[in-house]
């Protein structure tokens, strides 16, 4: 049903944001539902990391329908500007706690 709801309306140029609310802290890579593929144009992962017992956001494209995209993890940084995707997540642990990571 939701299928058809969301070809619906992607019939009638309607974008429509989905979300799915996962544990705060996992391991592992989220499993997705065989029916996604049909379900979602794109799929984009928000998650937290700690490194040195500081929580991080970060960003990653998980699919992009039909369009090549960067899988990696990016930063994902909230402020009073606005939100900022910087760089690679990986190189937090490279950086002091506290250190500007955008």
């Amino acid at each position: 049903m939701l299928i058809a709801l969301t070809n619906e309306l992607r019939l009638h140029r309607v974008t429509a944001y989905i979300t799915e609310q996962l544990h705060y802290f996992r391991k592992g890579t989220p499993a997705a539902e065989s029916s996604s593929s049909a379900l979602y144009e794109n799929i984009m992962l928000l998650e937290y990391f700690a490194v040195h017992d500081i929580n991080h956001r970060q960003v990653s494209v998980m699919k992009l329908r039909e369009n090549e995209y960067d899988g990696a993890n990016r930063v994902l940084t909230i402020s009073r500007e606005g939100m900022a995707v910087g760089g690679l997540s990986s190189s937090v642990n490279l950086r002091q706690p506290g250190a500007d990571i955008g």
